[in-house]
């Protein structure tokens, strides 16, 4: 053994030519012939040891469609060099892994859940190692709508607060998000009470769309409560935009 230096001495040697050899963890062997007593000196220089990077592919890559009803699909994981283990991570919680690592070649199989929106959604998978990773994209298509759901609102309000003096006022109608392209169909728009007027047309044929009405002044001492009221001709829920307009004097 050598010391911290990697100094070392060898005592009582026989004249004769001996093959030097070294070695350390990490490093390659070293060797060399001394012959003693003409040699009283041996420097070995050890290089570092050149490992093989580790790599892992991973089929399917790139981006994974899978059905709204959940279910489960498969990752094939295949080692192509070195040695090392490797980890399995979503960024979603409706992705599970059926086991989260592992060594070598592989097929993980990860459960997928319904979904219940009406938004389609996206969660990636990863799988990484020592000095790398892979990646699949996995997307969802949302529940199906056999209905309309709509909102109403004015500048992104709903409820609406009007001053007592009343006002001119544009409302956006719009299907929510994952709604199906017309399936809201022909629509028209109400009050009630009767007190709110409608500026231009109060009804079209499909959304999105918007409305103008005006609100009156309010004369009594008492705040009220006004409604427009956005009705299907399919008959699917309305929607409906709540007045809030204060008092007078």
């Amino acid at each position: 053994m050598t010391d911290n230096a990697g100094a070392y001495a060898l005592t009582g040697l026989l004249a004769e030519t001996f093959r030097m050899r070294a070695s350390a963890v990490g490093y390659d062997l070293g060797e060399q012939n001394v012959t003693v007593p003409d040699v009283t000196r041996a420097d070995l220089a050890l290089r570092r040891a050149v490992t093989s990077a580790c790599e892992f592919t991973i089929a399917p890559t790139g981006i994974l469609d899978v059905q709204r009803a959940g279910g489960q699909f498969s990752v094939t994981i295949a080692h192509t060099s070195g040695t090392c283990a490797w980890q399995a991570t979503t960024d979603v919680s409706w992705i599970a892994p059926a086991t989260t690592s592992g060594n070598g070649d592989a097929t993980l199989s990860f459960t997928y859940l319904p979904n219940a929106t009406f938004v389609g959604r996206i969660g990636v998978v990863t799988v990484a190692w020592s000095g790398g990773s892979a990646q699949l994209t996995v997307r969802q298509p949302a529940d199906l709508l056999a209905f309309c759901l709509a909102t109403i609102t004015v500048n992104g309000q709903n409820p609406l607060g009007v001053p007592a003096g009343g006002g001119q006022f544009t409302a956006s109608i719009a299907p929510v998000a994952g709604v199906p392209p017309g399936i809201c169909g022909a629509w028209t728009a109400t009050t009630t009470p009767a007190a709110i007027s409608f500026v231009g047309p109060s009804s079209g044929p499909n959304l999105p769309t918007s409305v103008t009405f005006s609100v009156p002044a309010n004369s009594s001492l008492m705040g009220r409560q006004l409604f427009v009221v956005i009705n299907f001709l399919a008959g699917t829920p309305s929607a409906v935009l709540t007045v809030n307009q204060s008092g007078g004097p």
